[in-house]
This record gives structure tokens, sequence and C-alpha cells, in this order.
């Protein structure tokens, strides 16, 4: 059964905020939050084919037992939120292997909240910038 996977504060790994080239946060980034961290460790049983749909609001990169799902880039792409969110379908089966498979994903700020441009875009958008 399919479920969404969340924000475990008891879990996740602390880290220092980022920097800009070693330097501490210009003012261009200082207002950005750091993304947030996601694990699963998921008992499958046996199967012949492993698929995951993913989507999110802003953007996000996906792992499976520590491999890099897809190679998109600003994942999971523009587009105007009040008409659709897409998502996309991933074949993991040779990622999954026997035993546990363990899911992650870091999820950032993006599209939907304007900051992945320079100046705002956001769901209330009509065109791609």
């Amino acid at each position: 059964m399919a479920a969404w996977i969340t924000h475990d504060p008891e879990t996740e790994p602390p880290f220092e905020p980022p920097t800009d080239n070693g330097e501490p946060r210009s003012a261009r980034t200082a207002g950005l939050p750091a993304p947030r961290y996601f694990r699963r460790v998921l008992d499958l049983p046996p199967a012949t084919a492993v698929r995951i749909a993913c989507s999110a609001r802003g953007l996000y990169e996906l792992r499976v037992n520590g491999h890099r799902v897809g190679d998109g880039e600003l994942t999971p792409g523009w587009t105007d939120y009040r008409q659709r969110v897409p998502y996309q379908v991933y074949d993991v089966t040779d990622l999954a292997g026997d035993g546990p498979v363990c899911v992650g994903a870091i999820l950032a700020d993006g599209w939907w909240s304007g900051s992945a441009w320079p100046s705002a875009c956001t769901c209330g958008a009509t065109a791609a910038p």
C-alpha cells in the first residue's frame, strides 16, 4: 500500500546551513530554508517489479538504497500548480534488490514557493519565466 513519507524530527540528522563558496550566507540566500531530508526503510515482499511514483510542489532528489533515482534536475519541473501537479514514475527494481529497501528524498523550496527563480514565480503565475 502506498503511503506518504513524512518528516521525522527524531531521525533527521542535524546539518550546518549552506554557505556561498565557503562564506556565510549572503543576503541573496539567507532567506531560503534548508532542504528537508526524508528517509524510510521498507520491508517489501518478493517482487518482480518495483516502481515509485514521486512528486513535490518544490524540488526533489530521490534515492533508493543510497543510489540516485533518475537523471533529472529541478524535478518535477515547472507547472501552474493551480491546474496540475506533475509526477514521475521510476522503475527501481534493480536498485531495490532483496531485503529491506531504504527510500530517501531531499525536498527543497522551489517552483511552488517561488525560490527557484531570481524573481517571483509562484503557483499563481500563468507562464514560465
